[in-house]
């Protein structure tokens, strides 16, 4: 995916996966404003991965992460994500901001 410099994280032009530009961002802001305790880049992919997040490994989305129940411009779809069989709402919450980009 073509990837804006100044952005650091969005949707890829598919709609249905989105990167993460800046990690450092990422840990330092998003992940103690969302969760209840601070992790680092690798944790939080691990954590992405629990909920069934999937990242793409190789092509043009390389480092990208998509889930069946995250598609932009539909918000409500992350309120089924399910973690060991509860929802949770900060990532119910960290799925919200990513329909605000």
């Amino acid at each position: 995916a073509e990837h804006d410099d100044e952005r650091r994280a969005g949707w890829n032009p598919d709609g249905a996966s989105f990167f993460v530009q800046n990690h450092e961002m990422v840990v330092s802001t998003i992940i103690p404003k969302y969760f209840k305790r601070n992790m680092s880049w690798n944790e939080f992919t691990s954590e992405l991965s629990n909920w069934g997040f999937v990242c793409f490994t190789a092509g043009p989305q390389k480092g990208s992460f998509i889930h069946r129940l995250q598609c932009k411009g539909r918000p409500s779809l992350c309120k089924q994500m399910r973690y060991k069989g509860k929802t949770v709402s900060h990532l119910v919450a960290f799925c919200t901001i990513m329909h605000a980009h």
